[in-house]
């Protein structure tokens, strides 16, 4: 029952609504605008009764909230609608839509979305700027939104290092515009483009924008520079130039300064220059070194104008000592006034080139020259002294030697020249002894030294005055260099008619043109003759052995005197020596000896000869116009050479006959003994035992070794008294001569047997055409010739068997008496060798038979 009720009254209900289900909506406003983050209102009123339900629909729903969601009979929804700072500015719709649950109605609404704190911000895109320059970059800030706003300004990109804000605040009022600089100073001597963003923040709001330009840094004031050489070598005093290009490589004309430094006689043609774009200048840069030498670096300066732009360079310079003079010259010397003179100086050019110079002295007497030198080139020159009759003193002046291209190029020195006359310029000094005592037929040799104390090399002949005849001078010319001393030999031989007492010589020095520089006085005294000395004359036997005698190395010990062969090889000698040259002895005596110098005598006829270090002088000694040696002295050594004539001697040929004559006798004897000895042994060879033959082996042996030892002995003994080698070379020929005809008769000797077997030989040829002959003959001639050759073929046999045994007995004796052998033995041996050859039986027993007896 109750259940019936209640679905009764539901069917009442649910009819009663259907007829209340008509409703309308209305609204006050149906659009409105409103900023991001702002909230607007919208009211929708429902007229009806009923239970009404809300929602929403459109693309403002996302950010609109409608309250309450349901309603009864005359109610009221409202719609909030609050866009966000992210929501785009625009126009969004929103439908409020009503439900009763029987009837839908839709409340349609639009919102138009403003940003209120929107700015606009407008510059330049692109930004073309200079190099080195700088430029501004205007960005203008428009507010065009509702509110005031601050914003905040920053810059970012890869410009910002080379820009910067003039602020880096700005505020706008609503619809207000501003405008931002941006200072930009643009790199130098790099062209290459940045990018610059300027940001704007709003410090009221989240507002935010940015605008980027871009910039370009050009070229505008760049150039070049080049210098046409960067490295100059020049001589001393040589002017010259050297160009510089500039090229503007700018879009602006410009000027360019040029700067120097570090060298201040390297200038500038132009200090400062201006050239149009892409244009090209040429400067020259002035270069005078001077007198300057050396290396120097000099510094070139290129800049714009404004200096921004520069750039630097480096020229080295090398100046070189091209040209000069250099004087060498004693600063004091001597001249004699009796004559013109001539005084040494040395002139060098050390510059590069071949230059002419003059030298010329202060005074007229001096004689001016010129002379031309080659680059680094070096001269001694004789400057000519003309002070004949001037006053002796001393003169004081300046020798210039000037370069004749450029008189500052030019070197002079300061001397003192000494003017004397003639005797103080050739002054010598004598050292001698004095007083001398000689004695009558003997002689004494006296050394006298003399020294040039002037300062001119002189010339001097010595002379000797006095009442004596028996005194001489050698060397009397003597050439000795100013400051040098050098000796000469009085002679002193009074022979036994020179009576005895003191003598006085007078020794005078003097010069070429017999003006007397210096004189000594002399006094001998002679006396008693000593005892009769042994003579030099060489005795017949001395000659004879002579012819014998050859060259010997004389040793340096003064004692005891040797005496050698003298010939053309020459002999060595550092003592006094006796040599023999032809058939006369003659003595060689030092008397003085160094380094420099020597003085020697050859005393068979006296000749009395000096010598300098490696001089050679020719010599007569048997005074017969004829020079017989040479002697030349070397580093305290003499060597003596015989001078070769042109034919040879009367001895040199007889020795040569001697030897030629002992070498052909002893050849003779040679061969015969070889001769004699191959026709002994060619006969008795055969028979000849084998311990003979042994025995003769060792004999032969002992003959060769016996003959090498003689010579050895020979050659030995006359070691140290025959120059083989000289010997050797006179006899060549003999030697050459019996060597061959040794050879001859040693291959005679040795064939000698085959030419015995040649002749036998031919015997045997005879005797074929007999038995050819035999053939042709009847068989009893034939026998009868058969027999008479057998016969006489016995006999021949039988004589030879005889002699054979004569030879046996006769060799058998002679083996018995040297080595006591039994006979028995030494005759079974032949015996037995005859077996062997195939002697007949008979004649072994008939020579066993003899051999008993």
């Amino acid at each position: 029952m109750n259940g019936k009720y209640i679905i009764i009254l539901m069917i009442f209900a649910m009819l009663a609504i259907n007829v209340n289900a008509d409703f309308t909506l209305s609204s006050d406003t149906l659009e409105q605008t409103v900023c991001q983050g702002n909230t607007v209102l919208f009211t929708t009123k429902v007229l009806g009764s009923g239970l009404f339900s809300v929602n929403q629909e459109g693309n403002g729903a996302s950010f609109s909230t409608t309250v309450p969601l349901n309603a009864q009979s005359n109610g009221v929804f409202y719609t909030y609608m609050t866009p966000s700072s992210l929501t785009l500015p625009g126009n969004y719709n929103l439908n409020v839509v009503v439900n009763d649950g029987a009837t839908v109605k839709k409340a349609n609404y639009a919102l138009n979305v403003q940003d209120c704190h929107a700015m606009q911000i407008k510059a330049e895109t692109v930004k073309d700027i200079c190099e080195c320059g700088s430029e501004r970059i205007g960005f203008k800030i428009k507010n065009n939104g509702k509110f005031t706003e601050t914003y905040t300004l920053s810059l970012t990109g890869s410009g910002k290092d080379i820009a910067k804000l003039a602020s880096d605040s700005v505020s706008l009022d609503a619809n207000e515009e501003k405008e931002v600089t941006v200072n930009v100073d643009a790199p130098c001597n790099l062209e290459s483009a940045f990018d610059l963003t300027l940001n704007v923040v709003s410090k009221n709001s989240d507002a935010s924008s940015s605008f980027t330009t871009l910039i370009n840094v050009n070229k505008c004031y760049g150039f070049d520079a080049n210098l046409e050489k960067s490295y100059l070598s020049l001589c001393e005093k040589e002017d010259t130039s050297l160009k510089l290009d500039i090229t503007n490589l700018g879009v602006y004309d410009n000027n360019f300064k040029i700067k120097v430094d570090g060298v201040n006689w390297i200038n500038v043609e132009k200090n400062e220059v201006s050239i149009l774009q892409k244009g090209k200048e040429s400067v020259n840069l002035l270069i005078k070194p001077g007198s300057n030498i050396g290396n120097f670096t000099a510094k070139v300066k290129i800049s714009t104008k404004d200096n921004n732009i520069v750039k630097e360079g480096e020229l080295k310079v090398d100046i070189r000592k091209c040209y000069g003079v250099n004087l060498n010259v004693d600063s004091e010397f001597k001249v004699c006034n009796a004559f013109v003179s001539s005084k040494e100086i040395e002139v060098k050019n050390p510059g590069e080139f071949a230059e002419t110079f003059m030298i010329k002295g202060g005074y007229d007497w001096i004689e001016e020259e010129n002379i031309t030198l080659q680059s680094k080139e070096t001269k001694k020159v004789l400057l000519r002294l003309n002070p004949e009759n001037l006053k002796e003193g001393d003169y004081r002046t300046q020798i210039t030697v000037t370069n004749v291209k450029d008189d500052n190029l030019k070197e002079e020195k300061t001397v003192t020249i000494t003017v004397v006359d003639k005797i103080n310029c050739y002054g010598v000094s004598l050292t001698l002894d004095k007083n001398i005592d000689v004695k009558r037929d003997s002689s004494k040799l006296v050394t006298v030294t003399l020294k040039n104390n002037g300062f001119e090399d002189g010339k001097y002949l010595l002379e000797l005055n006095g009442n004596t005849n028996f005194v001489q001078v050698n060397p009397s010319i003597l050439e000795i260099e100013h400051g040098k001393s050098a000796n000469t030999y009085l002679y002193i031989a009074p022979s036994k008619s020179v009576e005895e007492g003191v003598y006085e010589v007078i020794l005078k020095v003097k010069l070429e043109d017999n003006t007397l520089i210096k004189e000594e006085r002399l006094n001998i005294k002679v006396g008693t003759e000593s005892k009769v000395v042994s003579s030099n004359t060489t005795s017949f036997w001395s000659k004879i052995t002579g012819w014998f005698t050859f060259e010997v190395k004389n040793e340096t010990k003064v004692q005891p005197v040797k005496t050698v062969k003298l010939n053309a090889n020459g002999v060595k000698v550092k003592a006094n020596t006796s040599f023999i040259i032809g058939n006369e002895t003659h003595s060689f005596e030092i008397v003085e000896m160094d380094n420099e110098s020597a003085t020697i005598v050859f005393k068979s006829d006296p000749v009395v000869v000096s010598l300098d270090n490696n001089e050679t002088i020719k010599v007569d000694l048997n005074q017969d116009g004829k020079e017989d040696v040479s002697v030349t002295y070397l580093n305290n050594e003499f060597l003596i050479k015989q001078i070769a004539e042109e034919k040879e001697s009367f001895f040199n040929q007889r020795n040569l006959i001697i030897i030629g004559v002992i070498i052909g006798v002893l050849i003779l004897g040679i061969l015969l003994y070889f001769m004699i000895a191959s026709d002994s042994e060619e006969e008795t060879k055969e028979e000849k035992f084998e311990l003979e033959e042994e025995e003769e082996g060792g004999y032969r042996i002992g003959r060769w070794i016996l003959g090498l030892i003689a010579i050895g002995v020979l050659a030995y003994y006359f070691k140290d008294s025959i120059n083989w080698k000289d010997y050797l070379l006179a006899y060549k020929n003999y030697i050459i001569i019996g060597l061959i005809c040794l050879i001859g008769i040693v291959i005679l000797a040795k064939y000698w047997k085959q030419i015995n077997n040649f002749l036998d030989d031919l015997d045997e040829e005879e005797k074929k055409p007999l038995d050819k002959s035999l053939k042709r003959t009847s068989s009893s001639s034939r026998s009868l010739l058969e027999k008479a050759f057998r016969e006489k073929q016995s006999l021949t046999l039988q004589g030879k068997e005889k002699e054979k045994k004569r030879l046996i007995v006769r060799h058998t004796k002679e083996v018995e008496k040297k080595h006591a052998v039994k006979k028995e033995v030494i005759v079974k041996k032949p015996v037995n060798e005859e077996k062997k050859r195939g002697r007949p039986k008979k004649v072994e027993e008939n020579t066993e038979d003899n051999i008993e007896e």
